[in-house]
């Protein structure tokens, strides 16, 4: 009997083990698989938003910049807003868009405050301009500017420029259509990973881009001005990066996979040997996308449409 007994038990090890291995080999494989579906996806997401003819989207990005010299810290701050619908070919677009910014020095007595925003950890709660923008071509940009007290109506960036500090021509929205945005995508395509749920996949790619500095810095200018980055390019040490992409599972008459969402963060440390300062970027960037390829005309506000037959 106990012979019996031992011959069953080695027959069950045997079994489990040939189990195991097989359980290990399909997950392997399944990851994989997983790995090839996630490049797919990411050119596939970045491809559609590439070669799109018009989209409404919601974009929120940031930078934050933290230096240290000796014991002072500076601390500034800059967020922006915009939500819209725009048109590629010719590129027309109108939008709400909103800005809030500030700067801290240590040295003149702001500890307190920088420690305060230090400990922010999601995005403001308002925004200090209000606009509305519309574009009629690459270039031209007529802003109606509107506070808490008063509208005071529509002009051309360079005309607000000359009376109302903060205003000034800003940057095209970039909503995922750029070269930029596509590079960065095909760039690091092979090295996403792939989750999903019945409504949504999820990409996600988290990694040291020092190497690809061009890259980042090209998208990055797209939505933020670029001074700092480029400035200090040889003090960069590292460069954090995460790209968060999601597409939407749509069912009409055929399954698709539809750009949704889109969060990018740029994690940047310097150190200056020359200054002997080290400082901290973050920037992010959010997009929201809907209606690709169903806007089909964005009509010009009536007061802009004035200014236009006037010349202006």
């Amino acid at each position: 009997m106990k012979h019996i007994r031992t011959i069953f038990l080695t027959f069950l090890t045997v079994v489990l083990a040939v189990t195991v291995s097989a359980c290990r080999k399909s997950e392997d494989s399944a990851a994989e698989t997983s790995t090839e579906h996630a490049a797919e996806d990411v050119m596939n997401f970045a491809t559609i938003l590439h070669d799109a003819k018009s989209l409404n989207y919601e974009s929120y990005y940031y930078t934050k910049n933290l230096q240290k010299f000796r014991q002072t810290r500076k601390y500034s701050f800059a967020m922006f807003g915009r939500q819209g619908s725009i048109l590629f070919e010719p590129q027309t677009y109108l939008e709400k868009f909103y800005r809030e910014w500030s700067d801290y020095d240590e040295s003149k007595g702001d500890k307190d405050k920088i420690d305060e925003k230090l400990l922010r950890v999601t995005e403001p709660y308002y925004f200090w301009f209000r606009l509305l923008q519309y574009s009629p071509s690459k270039g031209t940009i007529y802003v109606r500017y509107k506070d808490d007290r008063r509208e005071l109506g529509w002009k051309t960036t360079a005309e607000w420029s000359k009376s109302l500090e903060g205003i000034y021509e800003e940057k095209d929205p970039e909503v995922g259509h750029s070269d930029a945005f596509y590079k960065l995508c095909e760039i690091f395509a092979d090295q996403f990973t792939r989750t999903e749920d019945e409504q949504f996949v999820f990409l996600d790619f988290k990694g040291n881009a020092t190497d690809n500095y061009d890259v980042v810095s090209a998208f990055r200018s797209t939505f933020l001005d670029s001074g700092l980055f480029e400035s200090e390019k040889d003090s960069i040490t590292s460069i954090d990066l995460q790209i968060h992409l999601v597409l939407e599972k749509m069912e009409n008459g055929e399954f698709k996979l539809v750009p949704n969402e889109v969060n990018i963060s740029i994690d940047t440390q310097y150190d200056n040997k020359e200054t002997k300062t080290k400082m901290s970027t973050v920037d992010n960037f959010q997009l929201y996308i809907s209606g690709i390829n169903q806007v089909n005309e964005i009509v010009a506000p009536d007061p802009v449409k004035q200014l236009m037959t006037e010349g202006k």
